[in-house]
């Protein structure tokens, strides 16, 4: 199992400085801000200077503090900066709300703009992407700015090195400026997110060659990834020596230190389990991780579950699985999971007990998101299950 593809994180600078801005506008103090939001002083300092993300709650809450004439364009607007949908639950504005809320903007509303850009990157739809980009460079003058759409450019292209060096030119340029309102720690999130898509590029390269039964290919291909993913490691544990509270860097450093252990020798890949065991813990222990939405939650807390079956300890994967389905009872991501520690279990046990359990449980994935069927047929945690119950998984996959 291999973590979901990693995305670019909408950057909280710009929100917090709007928040500071509408502050100083109603002449509130921190003070005055924290006990209407019933938080600390410390937050709100942390929330406008870019270190922390605010959850939607919040958000909504600061528009009630700040509400003015007109309190719907305002919330639209620090929802969108905050990177949530103000049309639904959902993260990731839909490519139209975005266009409504841009034309209501200054224009230079960077992360709304690259709220857009995101939006259509990760819908596929490189084309429109690189004319969004190209189209702000007619007004995008600070430097930082530019070398962002520089680097999301090429990332468009799928010139993965590029866009590296690109984000790069973006971190040397805040060293020598510090004073630039983007912060360091969201520049290597950045840059350790696109050395992450480098990397998910040479691992489907590396599946692919698997499937093709080229060796050669195979090795060339996983030592490109487990390198473009040491990459990655390296740039997050620099963002958390600056800011060793930021739970986005911290979320993204344990789905990385997942994918190396899947790439590792037994004995190395132990490490790497553990180290993704206790960065997931303390993502879902930290005090402020509603700063990641809902579905990044549910996603952490269920690999960090498939990180206790593939180290071994079957008996806490299955008590925090048993947690989340009795929470949320309908994700389908969480009882695929059950099926793999099921199957797992049984090939360390080398016994066909729980193997039906598995099948239940991937039955309840696939009733609830039919297209994980492909995926589940070239699973290797469930190598063991299709090894044992051929037939039932053909017929439960309809293959």
């Amino acid at each position: 199992m291999k973590k979901r593809q990693s995305e670019p994180k909408v950057s909280a600078s710009e929100f917090g400085n709007r928040i500071l801005a509408l502050r100083h506008e109603t002449s509130q103090t921190m003070t005055d801000l924290a006990e209407k939001l019933q938080v600390s002083e410390a937050y709100i300092s942390l929330l406008e200077s870019g270190k922390r993300h605010p959850s939607r709650k919040i958000v909504e809450k600061l528009v009630k503090v700040f509400s003015s004439g007109n309190t719907p364009l305002l919330r639209d607007q620090l929802l969108v900066l905050a990177g949530y949908d103000p049309h639904s639950e959902s993260k990731a504005p839909p490519d139209q709300h975005l266009e409504k809320i841009l034309q209501h903007s200054s224009s230079d509303s960077f992360p709304t703009y690259m709220a857009l850009v995101n939006s259509l990157i990760r819908q596929g739809q490189y084309g429109l992407a690189q004319a969004r980009i190209e189209e702000g460079f007619k007004f995008f003058q600070k430097t930082v700015q530019l070398q962002m759409l520089v680097a999301y450019l090429e990332l468009t292209r799928h010139n993965h090195d590029a866009a590296i060096v690109a984000m790069e030119t973006a971190l040397q340029f805040k060293a020598m400026h510090p004073e630039s309102e983007t912060s360091m720690a969201e520049l290597l999130l950045n840059l350790g997110v696109l050395h992450f898509f480098k990397g998910s590029a040479a691992l489907a390269g590396y599946h692919d060659a698997l499937s093709r039964s080229d060796a050669k290919a195979a090795k060339t291909y996983h030592h490109q990834a487990r390198q473009d993913f040491l990459n990655a490691r390296r740039v997050f544990a620099q963002g958390l020596e600056q800011a060793p509270e930021n739970t986005n860097l911290r979320d993204e450093a344990a789905r990385l230190a997942f994918n190396l252990a899947d790439l590792s020798s037994s004995k190395e890949a132990q490490d790497y389990w553990q180290e993704s065991i206790l960065a997931f813990e303390q993502v879902l222990a930290a005090p402020d991780k509603d700063q990641l939405d809902e579905q990044a939650l549910l996603e952490s807390a269920c690999f960090l579950a498939h990180a206790f079956s593939k180290s071994g300890q079957f008996q806490k994967a299955r008590q925090t699985l048993d947690l989340i389905t009795a929470c949320q009872p309908r994700y389908a991501f969480c009882y695929y999971v059950m099926a793999c520690h099921c199957s797992l279990r049984a090939e360390h046990e080398q016994t066909d007990l729980g193997l039906d359990q598995a099948l239940l449980f991937l039955g309840k994935a696939l009733k609830l998101k039919p297209e994980m069927r492909s995926q589940a047929w070239l699973e290797p945690d469930l190598t063991y299950l299709k090894a044992q119950k051929s037939e039932e998984m053909k017929h439960l996959l309809k293959l």
